[in-house]
């Protein structure tokens, strides 16, 4: 028989030799205490007053002083959150500032659930000169040593695994109780909770547990859901329906219409009033046509990772929780694919601006015309010469407040205004000619800048040689041993410093090669792009008007003529 002999690790306190000794009586407290919505299962991580009394218990018995103010807590905060826990950015602020010098938790896993992030925010509070002990295993985190740092990492990788397990719980409830239509998550506008507890299960404190929680419909929200819908087809935009919910006293017409004049309840969340926003997540939610959905997009992983589309979702129908007919919930969402499909798109998918959803901009102009002898807005307004009715562009304040503030009373025709304003726009931006003229002066200012200054490559090429060298010198020493940790920082600092001289050097390069500019072929090649932007312009008002807001820079301003009736227009 072979006899084999080994070393066992344990993963204690005295995995690095003997024990740590305690910090001396008399050292300042800090204590940090953090539950999440997961730790029901653990009668010691309940509740974060709890985890404060034991640590205030702990540290007693120890001898330390719990200082005031040096007690942090964040409760029914995930593990897996860094960014958005206040009461661990506060203590790593005390941590730097070396405001105390020793910091007592129950166990690992209060600092975070994932390893990554946790051992850097133990890194953090040790080099602030602080200890750390946890007061269920009466234990100090050992991060002088490898073997410390090894116990450490166990932990953090315990913890993650423990994190990992309860979301795919999580996920499993949730779909199983999506699979039946029941609720997933936290309240709609629209219905009220309605929990089951069919089973008679009770927490730890005997307070009954739900099986599931069902939805019914709240009447009196349920008409306002309606009204958006209603409002919404009625060609109104997300803003001037939320207005109209927020009582806007400009707004009381469509109140009264479509909310019976009735200044509804603002959403459970938020500030209390209406936003577009919750207008927009109404009127694309399926739940008030009767559709359960669940699973259609899902984190990476991250707490702030960006949402991926899942394949396949849970879609479950509920007939009774159907608020909106299924015609008006199909006529709604065919009007908001329109607004998406209208935004224009530059090359490589891009959105080129934002296409308007209300019905307040059909007219090209609308909103970039101006009075130039008042600087008021230009409207449309329409005049009826029977059979016909005619539109026309004048001064807004001139028909709304009279003579006294404005004697600008010219109404221009619509049509004949838009026709001369487009081929101004088009002879002076989408003329080849004009194009040609640009193109030709930027290559000239450029080649005058690269004659200016012919040694400024050489330059920027010497600098950058010379960081270099002393990048390779400085590797060199932390090769050896021979370099203290600032080292590495004058590392980083120089490595900054040589990306910005090879995007300065590139820059230049990039101006020299714009001054070599064939510019007939430049204008040949973008002759195709100005008539396909000429046809954008006299087609879709909405296109064309995302096409003016990027190509007319501020007002047009409108002077009217003192000799016929008429306008000189000026802009950029």
């Amino acid at each position: 028989m072979t006899r084999t002999t080994g070393t066992v690790l344990r993963l204690s306190a005295k995995a690095g030799g003997k024990p740590s000794p305690p910090p001396p009586s008399g050292l300042r407290c800090a204590i940090y205490a953090r539950k999440s919505n997961e730790d029901d299962a653990s009668e010691e991580l309940r509740s974060v007053t709890r985890q404060v009394e034991r640590c205030r218990e702990y540290a007693a018995k120890k001898g330390w002083l719990v200082v005031d103010g040096m007690i942090f807590s964040d409760d029914g905060i995930s593990g897996a959150e860094f960014k958005r826990r206040p009461g661990l950015t506060a203590l790593l602020t005390a941590a730097e500032a070396r405001a105390f010098d020793v910091l007592v938790m129950s166990e690992p896993s209060r600092l975070g659930r994932e390893q990554a992030e946790t051992a850097y925010v133990l890194k953090r509070i040790a080099d602030g000169g602080a200890a750390v002990w946890y007061y269920l295993e009466d234990r100090r985190a050992e991060l002088d040593s490898a073997v410390g740092k090894f116990i450490e990492a166990v932990h953090g990788f315990g913890s993650e695994l423990e994190r990992e397990r309860t979301r795919q719980r999580t996920l499993d409830g949730m779909l199983r109780r999506a699979q039946a239509g029941y609720s997933t998550g936290g309240a709609v506008f629209g219905y009220r909770p309605a929990p089951c507890y069919a089973s008679g299960r009770q927490d730890a404190y005997g307070r009954p547990i739900p099986d599931h929680v069902d939805r019914k419909i709240e009447p009196a929200e349920a008409g306002i859901v309606v009204g958006i819908f209603t409002m919404c087809l009625a060609g109104y935009g997300l803003t001037a329906i939320a207005k109209t919910l927020n009582g806007d006293s400009r707004r009381a017409k469509e109140s009264a219409e479509f909310f019976g004049g009735v200044c509804p309840p603002a959403p459970r969340k938020g500030s209390g009033s209406w936003a577009g926003s919750a207008v927009r997540e109404i009127l694309r939610r399926p739940l008030y046509a009767g559709k359960v959905v669940w699973g259609v997009t899902r984190r990476n992983g991250r707490p702030h990772g960006r949402l991926k589309k899942v394949t396949p979702h849970v879609v479950k129908d509920r007939p009774d929780l159907r608020i909106v007919d299924q015609a008006t919930w199909d006529a709604v969402q065919v009007r908001l694919k329109a607004r998406g499909d209208a935004y224009l798109r530059q090359a490589g998918g891009k959105l080129f601006g934002r296409p308007e959803l209300s019905r307040e901009h059909h007219y090209l102009w609308s909103g970039f015309l101006q009075c130039g002898r008042c600087g008021g807005s230009m409207f449309v307004g329409k005049k009826t010469y029977r059979p016909k009715v005619q539109s026309w562009y004048g001064c807004a304040y001139h028909v709304q407040r009279g003579d006294a503030v404005c004697g600008n009373d010219i109404y221009a025709p619509v049509d004949a205004l838009d026709a001369a304003l487009l081929h101004g726009v088009e002879k002076a931006v989408l003329d080849p000619v004009a194009l040609r003229y640009v193109l030709d002066k930027a290559a000239a200012d450029v080649r005058r800048t690269l004659t200016e200054d012919p040694r400024q490559i050489a330059t920027l090429q010497k600098r950058r040689a010379e960081v270099q060298r002393k990048i390779a010198r400085l590797v060199d020493a932390v090769a050896d041993g021979k370099a203290p940790r600032a080292v590495l920082d004058q590392i980083q600092a120089l490595e900054a410093e040589l990306d910005r001289l090879d995007g300065a050097i590139a820059a230049v390069e990039a101006r020299g090669s714009l001054g070599r500019l064939d510019v007939a072929r430049a204008v040949r090649e973008l002759e195709p792009a100005l008539v396909a932007w000429k046809d954008i312009l006299r087609g879709n008002p909405v296109r064309a008007r995302q096409v003016l807001k990027k190509i007319v820079a501020g007002p047009i301003q409108m002077e009217p003529l003192p000799e016929v009736p008429g306008y000189r227009w000026q802009g950029q």
